[in-house]
């Protein structure tokens, strides 16, 4: 009798979860319906926001059963697009201002929270997930999800920073509810794709590419801002060997935003081909060109002076030199070194004398004892460097020791011949900073970080060239550099 009654509340529980759950259908349906029919921004998020509420408000098991649910997915899928930024299709120019994407961010915002409660890692049997292969109807809305997730990645002028932060968190969600442990196994799940009446089996990276390949055609990608952002981010999530596939792809579209004028997509592009070039062999580069091709596009944006585009640029031309390039020539490598030498004697800028200084640094330590060959004009950049103030944290002086400290230590047989100089340059720097007015306008660990690089490079000089010994001995007795005497002192106790 108790079993029987057991069952009965059993049947009853089940059958109010069914119509609630129905019920929970039908609203969500009706509202999707109006944010799809409305071309008012506003009216959408007030939609959103009513799905919201339904969503936070019901049950557990009424959600999961959304999922089961073709319809719900399909509408599901077109509400999440319907906060894609459309092309600029009428545009002439193509510098975008946060103005261009007025009510964008509001309504990513609430995509956001509705997505987020629909997505656990108990649903993942929903998704039809089998050895790689997902239900195609899921896949549709995977990758939509995945395509929106990527072009909010960044914060760019139709995000916002609500935006970011539950970026993030659906993207742990998405994970989990696929059982994945990183964005690239799930663009490389597959499923059966629907176009124009043929159906094609391939991986959600491919169908992406797929997309973005016809909309980047001919010279438009720059009118769709929305797909460049997410493209830039998909492809970063790709690592080897799976991007081996898509070098012609990564590579064309890459190059296409490296040689555009703004900065922010020149940055796009570079962090591009360094990831493709980070995450595929050099052999594959090297075929058909590849790297030359890469290296030549690079090589022309040294003339550029923004300093983000100088900062992002140099690591990557670094990288496709050892690429390129053949021991013991070192053909190209030279051919930079003696590029970036004269740009770094003619240069005004301080921010940007600091940031070539630090890259002729790393490119010493990259090409080694082949320096040699470039010491007269390194060390002229030395004393050049040395003399001159560079504001408060002096970067400049402190990234040319340092560049000169590996000089020193690389290019050892040839430091003798300029040992006069370079004392001469370093002994003028410490009087300077030592000095009772240079004290009154620098911080303390300022002084204290020239004064340590300027000792561990005058150490290096004297095991080089034991005979300047006697000059520093008749340094440390003279009365007009008193100053400097206990920094002298230092290098002589060593």
């Amino acid at each position: 009798m108790a079993s029987t009654t057991n069952a009965n509340s059993e049947t009853e529980a089940n059958v109010h979860s069914d119509i609630e759950a129905h019920g929970v259908h039908s609203q969500l349906v009706h509202s999707m319906n109006e944010i799809l029919n409305s071309s008012c921004s506003s009216h959408k998020v007030n939609h959103l926001n009513g799905c919201i509420r339904i969503i936070e408000t019901c049950e557990q098991s009424s959600r999961q059963s959304l999922l089961e649910k073709d319809q719900f997915v399909q509408k599901l899928r077109l509400v999440i697009e319907a906060a894609y930024v459309p092309p600029f299709m009428t545009r002439d120019y193509f510098s975008y201002e946060r103005e261009d994407f007025i009510g964008y961010p509001e309504l990513s915002e609430c995509v956001f929270k509705y997505l987020m409660p629909l997505f656990n890692a108990d649903y993942h049997h929903l998704l039809k997930i089998t050895d790689g292969n997902v239900d195609s109807q899921f896949a549709q809305l995977l990758l939509t999800i995945i395509i929106f997730i990527g072009a909010h990645a960044k914060e760019p002028h139709w995000s916002s920073p609500g935006c970011q932060t539950m970026h993030t968190k659906l993207l742990q969600l998405l994970l989990s509810s696929t059982q994945s442990d990183s964005p690239c196994e799930v663009l490389l799940l597959k499923a059966s794709y629907t176009t124009e009446n043929t159906s094609k089996s391939c991986t959600m990276l491919e169908h992406v590419l797929m997309q973005c390949k016809q909309l980047f055609q001919k010279g438009q990608w720059q009118k769709h801002p929305f797909y460049v952002e997410a493209f830039c981010w998909i492809i970063t999530q790709v690592k080897s060997p799976y991007l081996s596939e898509h070098i012609e792809m990564t590579m064309i579209t890459s190059l296409n935003f490296l040689e555009d004028h703004q900065e922010t997509n020149k940055i796009k592009g570079i962090n591009c081909i360094q990831h493709l070039i980070d995450n595929t062999s050099g052999e594959e580069l090297r075929w058909y060109n590849r790297a030359e091709v890469i290296y030549e596009a690079l090589k022309k944006q040294m003339f550029n002076k923004e300093p983000a585009v100088v900062a992002a640029l140099f690591p990557c031309l670094f990288s496709i030199l050892k690429v390129v390039d053949k021991k013991p020539d070192l053909e190209y490598h030279n051919s930079i070194m003696i590029t970036l030498m004269q740009y770094t004697i003619l240069e005004n800028l301080l921010v940007i004398r600091r940031l070539y200084v630090n890259f002729l640094n790393d490119l010493i330590q990259q090409i080694g004892v082949a320096t040699i060959q470039h010491l007269k004009t390194l060390v002229s950049i030395v004393e050049q460097f040395l003399e001159i103030e560079d504001g408060e944290e002096e970067l400049s002086r402190i990234g040319v020791l340092k560049m000169l400290y590996n000089i020193i230590r690389i290019a050892w047989p040839r430091i003798p011949h300029h040992t006069q100089k370079l004392l001469k340059a370093i002994l003028k720097l410490l009087v300077d900073i030592n000095s009772s007015q240079y004290q009154k306008f620098k911080t303390n660990n300022t002084q204290e970080e020239l004064n340590e690089l300027s000792v561990k490079c005058m150490k290096l000089l004297l095991k080089l060239s034991p005979s300047m010994k006697e000059a520093l001995e008749a340094l440390m007795e003279s009365e007009h550099l008193t100053t400097i005497r206990p920094v002298l002192a230092r290098v002589r106790n060593d």
